[in-house]
C-alpha cells in the first residue's frame, strides 16, 4: 500500500519514523525530542493541546469548571483505573475507600466490558453498600464518561491518556501508576501541580488510599488548586487542532 502523506501517533520518543506529521500528546513532550527520529520535513505536534479527546469533553468543560468553584467538601468520588483494570488496582482503591470513615461518599466505579477481576470488584461494591456508610455504583463500558467526570469531586485514576480527559474537566486526581510508560506523564502532571501521585500500584496500600481521601475531604483550597492547574493544561480541543494540521498537508 502507498499513501501520499503519513501521520504517526507516538508517546515514547524512542524509535524512528518515516512520516510527514507526528503527534505526541504527552504533556511536557518537546518537538526537539523527535528531531533525530523523523525526516527534516516532518511537522511534529507535541503536548496536550493536541490531546485527541471526544467532543463531549469540551462540551462539559465549562459546567465542570463552574461547579468546582463552589466545592466545600468531597462527596462524590470517581474510580476509573483503566478499562482493563490491570493488576486489579480498582479493588485496592475500593478497599481503601471502605476504610475511610470521615463521612459518607458517593462512589462511581467504571470498568470496561472485559475488565480483569470484574467479579471481585462487583463483590467489593456490594460490601461497600452493606458494610459502610458509602453508596457505590458499578458502571460497565460507559459512553458518558465526560458527564460522570463533570459530576465527580475527585477521581482515582492511572497515569495514562485518560489523564487528559480529567484535565479538560479540571477534575482533581489521585494517580496510581500501573505501568512504566506512565511514569513520564505522571511526573510531569505532578510537577505542574495537576495531580497527587500516590505511587506505583505495588507500593500503595489501602491505608494510603484512605489517608488520601482524608487529606482532600475538607480541603477545598487544595482541590481548587488541583482543578486550576489541571484545566490549564488541556481544553479538549486537541482533535480540532490536529485535524487542521492534517488538512494543511492535503
Amino acid at each position: 500500500a502507498w499513501a501520499e502523506h503519513i501521520l504517526v501517533l507516538d508517546d515514547l520518543a524512542d524509535r524512528q519514523h518515516d512520516c510527514d506529521l507526528l503527534l505526541d500528546q504527552t504533556y511536557g513532550r518537546q518537538a526537539e525530542d523527535y528531531k533525530a527520529l523523523v525526516p527534516d520535513h516532518c511537522e511534529v505536534l507535541t503536548g496536550c493541546a493536541y490531546a485527541l479527546l471526544r467532543p463531549q469533553f469540551h462540551e462539559y468543560r465549562q459546567q465542570s469548571l463552574e461547579r468546582r468553584k463552589d466545592l466545600s467538601a468531597v462527596k462524590r468520588v470517581l474510580v476509573s483505573m483503566g478499562s482493563t483494570n490491570i493488576h486489579d488496582v480498582t479493588s485496592k482503591v475500593l478497599e481503601g475507600l471502605a476504610l475511610y470513615n470521615g463521612g459518607p461518599l458517593e462512589i462511581d466505579v467504571v470498568l470496561g466490558s472485559d475488565a480483569f477481576a470484574f467479579e471481585n470488584v462487583e463483590e467489593l461494591v456490594c460490601r461497600l453498600n452493606v458494610e459502610t456508610p458509602h453508596m457505590a455504583h458499578l458502571h460497565k463500558a460507559v459512553e458518558n464518561m465526560a458527564e460522570m467526570m463533570s459530576q465527580a469531586d475527585i477521581a482515582f485514576g492511572c497515569g495514562g491518556t485518560t489523564s487528559w480527559e480529567r484535565c479538560a474537566l479540571g477534575l482533581p486526581s489521585l494517580l496510581i501508576t500501573v505501568a512504566d510508560n506512565q511514569n513520564f506523564i505522571t511526573s510531569m502532571l505532578k510537577k505542574a501541580g495537576a495531580c497527587i501521585h500516590l505511587g506505583r500500584h505495588d507500593q500503595v496500600s489501602a491505608e494510603d488510599i484512605a489517608c488520601s481521601i482524608g487529606r482532600l475531604h475538607d480541603a477545598p483550597a487544595e482541590c481548587a488548586a488541583l482543578s486550576r492547574s489541571s484545566s490549564a493544561l488541556c481544553d479538549g480541543l486537541g482533535a480540532r487542532r490536529t485535524v487542521e494540521n492534517i488538512v494543511s498537508l492535503l
